[in-house]
């Protein structure tokens, strides 16, 4: 279910108005399954994966590669080596055989899953047309190139939803001749 939030107009702003703007904001940051700090712990995550990020984009523009670790970013492209926000040590990163890096945070759980970035679950709604879920991960990862493998079985996966669609569509207009 999808809440409709409407914002309160006045033409008079109240302090009755602000109330109740605030608690519809709240009650949809709730409804995602955040609180308000937690989004905001989120946010600051994201923020500081993603300055990790361009620094280690500038540093393999600089050196031709990555680094085998974050601290080899300091003191040329950071001052520190980056934090996670939500555990207090050095943000988990690790090259890739494919010449990527994987760069995450542990997430509002604080539990290190070796950075494992879950895809979205899809669920099917009348029509045949697919909805996005939501997500299942409560870490952040910087997301990397899909490898081959992953690619293929993406492709396979996609090519048995097509086929149980068609299937059921087929199924729906038989019934619909008989």
């Amino acid at each position: 279910m999808v809440p409709i939030l409407v914002t309160f107009l006045s033409k008079y702003q109240t302090h009755v108005v602000s109330a109740l703007d605030r608690l519809q904001w709240q009650l949809r940051t709730m409804s995602q399954g955040q609180s308000l700090l937690g989004l905001a712990a989120g946010a600051e995550a994201q923020r500081r994966i993603l300055i990790a990020a361009i620094a280690l984009e500038r540093y393999r523009g600089r050196h031709g590669s990555y680094p085998k670790a974050l601290q080899e970013l300091v003191p040329e492209q950071l001052q520190i080596t980056p934090i996670d926000f939500m555990d207090g040590k050095p943000l988990r990163y690790r090259l890739t055989a494919d010449g990527h890096f994987v760069l995450y945070s542990v997430g509002l759980n604080c539990v290190d899953d070796g950075g494992t970035l879950l895809r979205r679950k899809r669920r099917e709604s009348s029509g045949g047309l697919l909805l996005p879920g939501p997500q299942q991960a409560t870490h952040l990862v910087w997301p990397r190139p899909a490898s081959t493998s992953e690619i293929q079985a993406q492709k396979e996966e996609e090519e048995k939803q097509a086929e149980r669609e068609r299937a059921a569509l087929q199924e729906r207009q038989t019934k619909a001749k008989q």
